[in-house]
C-alpha cells in the first residue's frame, strides 16, 4: 500500500487522557499499522498537550527527522489535531512532508485543510446557537453562573445541544450521500458505512455506535 515504509511516530500526551487517547492506546494502534504494512518505526516523539498550547516543538522535531531520514510521519491520534493553527503551520503548510494518520489513513493535506475550514465554521455556529439559547434562558429569569447545580446543568446542556446541532448541520450532506451510496438501512450498517467513508464522530473517532447514528439522524431529519 505504501512505497515508503519507514516511519517516525508522533504521539500526543493529554492532560486528562481518556483510554481512547492514552499513549498506550496510540502505541497499540501504531504497532498494528506497522505490522499490517510490514513497515518500521525509526524513532518516536511525544507531545505534551495542554489546553492552551500554542506551539508543537515535538512535531517540528519529528518532521525534521523525517526530512533527514527520508521517512514518513505517522500520526497516532488525529483527534482534533488538524483544527489548531500550530499544527497547520508546522505540517499542513509544508508540502515536502509526507504523513499518514493511523486513525484516518485516507486523510490528505487537502482534506485536513478543508476540515479546518469546516471546524472554524462549526465553531462560529456553536457560538451563535449557544448565545441565542443562553439569552433565552436569561429572559426566562434563569440566573446563569450561580452555584445551583440545576442551573449549571441547564447552561451546560445548552452548549452540548449547540455543538450537536452544529455538527449535524455540517455533516448532513455527507451523511445523506453515504447512506444513498451504501444503501445501508440499519443503524449498525450505517455506522459501518460512516467508518468506511472516513466520517469521524463529533469527538474525532472513526467508529460509530448505533446510538450515535440514531441521535445524529434525528437532528438531520
Amino acid at each position: 500500500m505504501f512505497t515508503n515504509k519507514t516511519f517516525v511516530a508522533y504521539y500526543r500526551q493529554f492532560d486528562k487522557s481518556k483510554t481512547a487517547n492514552s499513549i498506550g492506546t496510540q502505541r497499540t494502534k501504531v504497532a498494528k499499522f506497522i505490522e499490517e504494512n510490514k513497515a518500521s518505526v525509526i524513532s518516536e516523539y511525544i507531545e505534551n498537550e495542554t489546553r492552551h498550547k500554542k506551539t508543537r516543538p515535538e512535531l517540528a522535531t519529528a518532521i525534521a527527522v523525517c526530512k533527514k531520514q527520508k521517512a514518513k510521519l505517522l500520526i497516532a491520534s488525529l483527534d482534533k489535531l488538524n483544527r489548531d493553527i500550530a499544527f497547520s503551520e508546522v505540517l499542513l503548510d509544508d508540502p515536502k512532508v509526507n504523513f499518514i494518520c493511523v486513525d484516518l489513513p485516507v486523510a490528505t493535506r487537502e482534506m485536513l485543510k478543508m476540515r479546518q475550514v469546516f471546524a472554524h465554521w462549526e465553531a462560529e455556529r456553536i457560538g451563535e446557537r449557544t448565545k441565542a439559547a443562553l439569552d433565552k434562558l436569561k429572559k426566562q429569569g434563569v440566573k446563569l453562573g450561580s452555584g445551583t447545580p440545576e442551573i449549571g446543568s441547564a447552561a451546560g446542556n445548552v452548549v452540548n445541544v449547540a455543538k450537536a446541532d452544529a455538527f449535524a448541520e455540517r455533516v448532513a450532506p455527507m451523511v445523506r450521500q453515504i447512506i444513498k451510496k451504501s444503501k445501508a438501512s440499519t443503524l449498525r450498517d450505517i455506522a459501518a458505512a460512516f467508518a468506511k467513508d472516513g466520517l469521524l464522530t463529533p469527538r474525532g473517532f472513526d467508529t460509530w455506535s448505533p446510538t450515535q447514528v440514531k441521535n445524529l439522524l434525528k437532528r438531520i431529519k
